[in-house]
């Protein structure tokens, strides 16, 4: 029973714990960094600047809503408005399940994660050539040798690693600018909105109750349970070497701008 309930635990972690990541460092970034930037250089520009990551942001909603068996009654890829809208995409889903629906929901709420993260490691293919992108779509770490904190640490590294053999460090600058303006273009865009979490929450409970009911009903077939994680953690791994990309970059741009603003808040309270 107890190995059966870590088990789920551990499923729902590979399955929703690379988003939820992501979700978490995009999060911390934009409010350390890019609001303040944002701000000061005049939010209606930032916006306009950027308006290629709004862009795609409502196309992972709309293409994961034609995924999931829904269809596009209305769509603004780029459309702002006074209460802060930058665009939208209307979806309507076939009455089914209510876990059917949630799970739905979930999966058109983190489309902006993916198809930003594509745009964004494509954007850096541009700059670096085609071997950027089997560095983030074809892992190097073999999942069965990942286990814990420390294992997942080691497929974010090798990732990071990877992609640093591909970019060398001596960076010209207008690649280094470059990479900035990606960075700021999609990452920034990535986030949820607060209607998305609305709509994916449920989905997300779901998850976690199908988790841990696949795992307790698989636990007595010995070896099953087994076989069954072993494929979701592959998938994890996949999943968390893919995003991992999009937290180096993150990353790398934001955290000098985030020392900056500290220590210039701390001067200011001197």
């Amino acid at each position: 029973m107890i190995h059966a309930l870590g088990t789920g635990i551990a499923i729902f972690g590979w399955l929703a714990g690379p988003l939820l990541a992501v979700g978490i460092v995009t999060w911390f970034f934009l409010t350390r960094v890019v609001y303040r930037i944002a701000w000061g250089m005049g939010t209606g520009l930032f916006v306009y600047l950027t308006a290629p990551g709004v862009m795609v942001h409502e196309l992972g909603h709309a293409f994961m809503c034609v995924l999931t068996g829904g269809s596009i009654r209305e769509m603004k890829l780029f459309s702002p408005s006074e209460d802060g809208t930058l665009g939208y995409v209307l979806c309507s889903q076939k009455p089914t399940h209510p876990a059917l629906m949630a799970m739905r929901g979930l999966l058109v709420s983190v489309g902006p994660i993916l198809s930003c993260s594509v745009a964004l490691y494509f954007f850096m293919a541009g700059l670096f050539g085609q071997d950027m992108l089997s560095v983030l779509f074809s892992p190097s770490v073999d999942a069965s040798g990942v286990h814990g904190i420390e294992g997942m640490l080691h497929v974010v590294t090798a990732t990071w690693d990877r992609m640093g053999n591909v970019t060398g460090n001596d960076i010209p600058y207008w690649k280094t600018f470059m990479i900035i303006y990606s960075v700021f273009t999609f990452a920034t865009h990535m986030e949820l909105s607060p209607q998305d979490l609305r709509v994916g929450a449920p989905g997300l409970v779901i998850l976690f109750i199908a988790s841990m009911a696949i795992s307790l009903l698989l636990a007595p077939f010995g070896d099953a349970l087994d076989s069954f994680y072993g494929v979701v953690k592959q998938a994890g791994v996949f999943q968390l070497a893919f995003l991992s990309g999009t937290m180096m970059l993150e990353t790398a741009v934001f955290v000098p701008f985030a020392v900056f603003f500290w220590m210039v808040d701390n001067r200011l309270r001197d």
